[in-house]
């Protein structure tokens, strides 16, 4: 992967059973969890204006390390985020980035397992990165993933990729990836579309309802890395960043 490609946040969803014993008190809940991860030093509860919140909606948001780290947790859903902004390009390479996600999941599901019976079914892998095209980004998608008969003669004003495959990890495992490319505008009056965000997102399909276990979310983590590393062409094409 060309270091262009800057990595900026990573997100895991892992998906309960319906045996996941998701304690009532959510306050005690969330300061037993700040207690048994450091990592977690605020937290916020949520519940509904009218009636009962969504079994996928969290009712417990933990953050920490200035909110780079981010843990939501509902009866059917449970999402950990590493937010890499402000990091310094070698505090923030893909490897380090899931790595640190890989550990702190781990440790997050055991302990889960363990105090509530957390059996996961499903397994969610979203990657954003960043880069900067040098040019027009709308132009640089079009000239890339597009035939020239799509484009009519015309560079698109925007234009948002959406990319599904479906293909095998490690041990023959079969999942969804979603490759996802939209261009990135200036804040000023220009309005410049300089830079491309590339998001990256793995996910097991619904129909594969074996439980995964702490290791083997880990093994997948790690192959979706190799394929983002290996298998991902744009990744690896200077053509798409264009002249310095």
């Amino acid at each position: 992967m060309l270091e262009q490609f800057r990595p900026i946040s990573a997100v895991l969803v892992l998906w309960p059973t319906p045996e996941f014993e998701f304690p009532e008190d959510h306050g005690a809940f969330a300061q037993r969890l700040r207690a048994v991860f450091p990592a977690f030093n605020e937290h916020r509860l949520f519940q509904a204006a009218q009636g009962a919140l969504p079994p996928e909606l969290p009712r417990v948001a933990l953050t920490g390390d200035r909110r780079r780290w981010t843990l939501e947790l509902a009866p059917a859903r449970i999402t950990l985020a590493r937010n890499l902004q402000g990091l310094t390009p070698a505090e923030a390479g893909l490897d380090t980035l899931l790595r640190e996600l890989r550990e702190q999941a781990g440790r997050v599901q055991a302990w889960l397992a363990e105090n509530l019976n957390l059996r996961v079914y499903r397994i969610g892998l979203v990657v954003q990165f960043f880069c900067n095209t040098r040019s027009s980004a709308n132009e640089k998608i079009a000239q890339y993933f597009l035939q020239p008969r799509a484009l009519q003669g015309q560079t698109p004003h925007e234009l948002n990729l959406g990319l599904l495959n479906r293909l095998a990890l490690a041990d023959n495992v079969v999942v969804n990836r979603w490759l996802r490319v939209r261009p990135l505008r200036t804040n000023d009056a220009r309005r410049l579309d300089f830079a491309a965000q590339i998001e990256l997102d793995y996910n097991t399909l619904p129909e594969d309802t074996r439980q995964k276990t702490a290791r083997e979310v880990a093994e997948f983590i790690q192959a979706a890395e190799r394929n983002m590393q290996d298998d991902i062409p744009v990744f690896n094409d200077v053509d798409f960043l264009g002249p310095r």
